[in-house]
Order: structure tokens, then sequence, then C-alpha cells
């Protein structure tokens, strides 16, 4: 989902209004969709274990990735990525590699469609199971926007813990909408930051160091 729906919406009728006017724009001007909700059940998949989809590539995102310290060095993984919103979003950082994980195959070409269409070249879509993927080796940022239930959250987090073989690499997530946030602490992650998103619920910057200089500006 990417949004809790047991917290009440901020209300920000005049940046919704202007999400709606760009997207129509696009998808008739270029044929870009980023825009729209999708629910895990219309795309066949297991709701105990895949949320809704929801775009997140927006202001609120911006502003937290301006917060951080990112160098062309650095690689990025959107841990269910939708339609690619966010990895829209982060284009405008000198990343190395944007990349990103969805498991509906049909989301996931639409996602492969979008970022065709903007000719971007720092980005790959992997259409696979979070579960499954086997290269979170390639990352030190990951972004999550609430994609999954804790079950699922929980196996991830250890892949990406176990794909730092040699421990000596800091691991900065970017966690949007934390509903598993428990597991941060569980697994030795620190809590850097918190920001402000669209909806209320808040944006998480964890690293697994103590002495981490990534975040350049602090909110919580």
């Amino acid at each position: 989902m990417r949004n809790d729906t047991s917290k009440t919406s901020a209300t920000l009728p005049a940046y919704a209004l202007f999400l709606r006017i760009r997207a129509k724009l696009e998808r008739t001007i270029i044929g870009l969709d980023f825009q729209g909700g999708v629910t895990a059940e219309s795309l066949g998949l297991d709701p105990q274990k895949s949320h809704d989809l929801m775009p997140s590539g927006d202001i609120f995102l911006t502003r937290v990735l301006t917060a951080l310290t990112i160098t062309s060095n650095d690689a990025i993984l959107d841990i269910g990525c939708g339609k690619g919103d966010a990895m829209r979003a982060m284009q405008a950082f000198p990343f190395m590699k944007i990349d990103g994980v969805e498991i509906a195959r049909d989301i996931a070409k639409i996602a492969h469609r979008n970022f065709s269409k903007l000719r971007a070249k720092r980005t790959t879509v992997f259409n696979v199971d979070a579960t499954l993927f086997e290269h979170y080796n390639n990352y030190n940022f990951f972004y999550f926007y609430n994609p999954f239930p804790k079950i699922v959250m929980e196996d991830v987090l250890a892949k990406i813990c176990r794909a730092n073989t040699r421990g000596d690499r800091e691991i900065v997530v970017i966690y949007n909408n934390p509903v598993c946030r428990d597991l941060f602490d569980e697994i030795g992650f620190h809590l850097l930051g918190r920001f402000d998103d669209r909806w209320g619920n808040g944006i998480h910057i964890y690293s697994n160091t103590t002495n981490s200089q990534i975040l350049t500006s602090r909110i919580s």
C-alpha cells in the first residue's frame, strides 16, 4: 500500500489536484502511467503477503532524498516499486543505479515502459518476488513504501543484511509509512531521522551504523 488506512490522510487538495492534472497530461501527451493505485487482489496477489500499490514519488520523498548525502558511487533499490513513481523522483539524484523490484508482472511491464519512454539509462525493473531476489549486494540504499506485511518484511531485511557479507558497508533504508519499524530495532538498525509524508504517517531513515553521516539535515 502503501498507505496505512488506520491513520487520517493529510489534506493537501491543491497538491493532489496538481498530481491528477500532471498524470492526465503525461498519459495523454507522453503515454506515461505512474499514478493510480492498484489493489493486491486485482493483481492476483495474496493480500497476506502483498499490500496495495500506490505512487509515492512526491515532494515529500524529494525532501528526504535532498537531505541525504548521495554520490555517483551509490545505488538504490526500490523494493515493491509499482509503476516506478518513486524511482522517477530518484532520477534527480546522482545515484549510479536506480533499480526496482516488483512482483506483479503487469505492473513491472508498466514501470519498464515508463522508463523506456523517459529514456532512463540508470534504471532496471526486476519482475521478481523480493524474497527471491538475489542481488541485494549491488545496492547500499533501499526504499520501501510499505509494500508488504511484517512476515515478508522480516525475510527481505534479513536478505539485505546477509548480502552485506563483509559487514563494512553502510546500508541506508528509506522507509515510507514505517508500519514494521520495530523490525529495524530487532536487527540492529539505527533511526537517523523522521520526515513528514503526504499522508501523515512519516518517512524514517535508518542506517546499519552508529556513526552515520549520511543525513545532512535532521527532521524529527
